[in-house]
């Protein structure tokens, strides 16, 4: 158990005295940004995002999906999780030949074009319309109401645990990222409802993906597309990165088998390396 620091407040003063000073240095005033990572070299894809935790290759899911879309388009990339968010706070982010971009969509389409993927080309008008819809429900709403909620309101002991977090950073975790999280919450809505409401627009979410999933080996047919590295990114979350009974955890497992069965096809095509990953991490 970590120890409680939720009130000692000489901490939490001098923590937040600390992250705001380190902001305004290396976020405001560019330090970190006119550092390019020692992993970057010319013709060298960098994707920065968090370190694996204990039971999950990456808990984001932008840069979980983004890092599944590489695999899927075999484009090889070096991924960088000493600095997982840019001097901006945002995530993921790249480093292409000097070049910085961020937001994983907006990624994946310049890199699409750069490297000419074709995972996609086959889609018609009505197929990259749904692939779309898909993507925003999750990015906008699923996940928020499922494991984001799960995490920073029901179980954070647990995901610190599970990121094998330091004390110090479990402070900061707890004072300042779980409240600017809980924020956006609010400003989504999700915070309006009680639990059970919460509980109701997960399972309506999560069934339509199941429903759409149908039979089908992937969402949008027999070959694999970009929103399948999305939805897989949502899935493994849930999966794997809340804890094992956990209410989000229960209800896929014991009620839409299909979007189990698919987690595990897309595990076993782009990540068998998933379990060695995990170890390694510890």
């Amino acid at each position: 158990m970590y120890p409680d620091i939720s009130d000692n407040w000489f901490i939490i003063l001098i923590l937040t005295l600390i992250c705001s000073i380190a902001y305004l240095l290396l976020g405001k005033h560019n330090i970190l940004g006119s550092l390019a990572s020692p992993l970057t070299h010319p013709n060298t894809l960098v994707v920065h995002g968090a370190r694996p935790g204990s039971t999950i290759v990456d808990p984001t899911l932008f840069v979980l999906k983004l890092r599944t879309f590489l695999r899927m388009a075999n484009i090889s990339y070096l991924h960088d999780y000493t600095r997982p968010r840019d001097r901006k706070g945002r995530i993921p982010w790249i480093e292409l030949d000097g070049k910085e971009l961020y937001d994983s969509t907006l990624i994946m389409e310049y890199l699409t074009e750069k490297f000419n993927v074709t995972i996609d080309k086959q889609l018609n008008k009505k197929q990259r319309a749904l692939a779309r819809t898909i993507q925003k429900m999750i990015e906008a709403n699923t996940a928020w109401v499922t494991f984001v909620y799960n995490r920073m309101i029901e179980e954070t002991e647990w995901y610190r645990k599970m990121m094998r977090l330091s004390w110090f950073a479990s402070c900061i975790h707890k004072i300042l990222f779980v409240p600017w999280i809980k924020k956006k919450l609010y400003y989504l809505g999700v915070m309006d409802y009680s639990l059970a409401e919460i509980k109701h627009i997960a399972r309506c979410d999560i069934e339509a993906l199941s429903v759409i999933l149908d039979n089908k080996q992937f969402f949008l047919g027999d070959q694999a597309t970009s929103v399948d590295a999305c939805a897989f990114a949502l899935i493994a979350n849930i999966l794997h990165g809340l804890r094992e009974g956990s209410w989000p955890n229960q209800m896929i497992n014991n009620e839409f088998p299909n979007l189990v069965t698919f987690y595990e096809r897309m595990k076993t095509l782009y990540w068998p390396d998933w379990d060695s990953i995990v170890t390694s991490s510890s």
